[in-house]
């Protein structure tokens, strides 16, 4: 399965611009685990989810049934 962070093209504008969002979050200050958690909560919401690692780096962006 593709990640979907790699084809951002492919993803629906509400969700490509939650990622707009926490893309200027991140450039402005840094984005954080609590963010990220913020984040999945939104992409849950909206049927996607993703991981993170420790480090505060999202992969694995998929749409979940």
């Amino acid at each position: 399965m593709k990640d979907l962070f790699e084809h951002p093209n492919e993803l629906p504008e509400n969700i490509q611009a939650i990622l707009s969002r926490y893309n200027a979050l991140e450039i402005e200050k840094g984005v954080q685990y609590a963010d990220l958690m913020q984040m999945g909560k939104e992409m849950a919401v909206n049927g996607y989810s993703f991981d993170f690692y420790l480090d505060c780096v999202p992969y694995n962006l998929k749409k979940i049934n």
